[in-house]
């Protein structure tokens, strides 16, 4: 009876070993690409393309405002195209709060086309406009 005892305690230590997993990552850390800063909440905001983003299939734009704010939005083209806006989502993973929009980039970018944020604090909204994006 102890001999079967002992090999069940064995054999359940040895699945714990197995799947025991670390905290630390050797992940390289996701590349991303600067795009530019906008004027808004009184300072240069960092607006950046996380991962790789891949022509026609939505990219993960970040917009590092630092703070929580009313709202963020963005979209892809010319400052009178923001009827295509897209509500940004704000991350509190972050060590700062930032705000991720998901914006496709076309294969074929028009002519003149840009990223275009909207950041509102207080019912006052600001919007700059910063460079497309490389795409693979």
């Amino acid at each position: 009876m102890h001999k079967r005892f002992a090999a069940v305690a064995v054999l359940a230590v040895a699945g714990l070993l197995a799947g025991y997993t670390s905290n630390t990552s050797t992940a390289a850390p996701e590349a991303s690409q600067s795009l530019g800063t906008i004027a808004a909440l009184g300072k240069q905001v960092e607006v950046t393309a996380d991962g790789t983003v891949t022509a026609g299939q939505p990219a993960t734009i970040a917009v590092k405002t630092g703070q929580k704010v009313d709202d963020v939005s963005g979209w892809l083209g010319n400052q009178a195209d923001i009827a295509k806006k897209v509500t940004c989502q704000l991350q509190t993973d972050e060590p700062k709060p930032d705000y991720d929009c998901m914006i496709t980039i076309p294969s074929t970018v028009p002519a003149g086309a840009m990223i275009w944020i909207q950041v509102t604090s207080n019912g006052k909204p600001e919007s700059g406009s910063v460079r497309v994006p490389k795409t693979s």
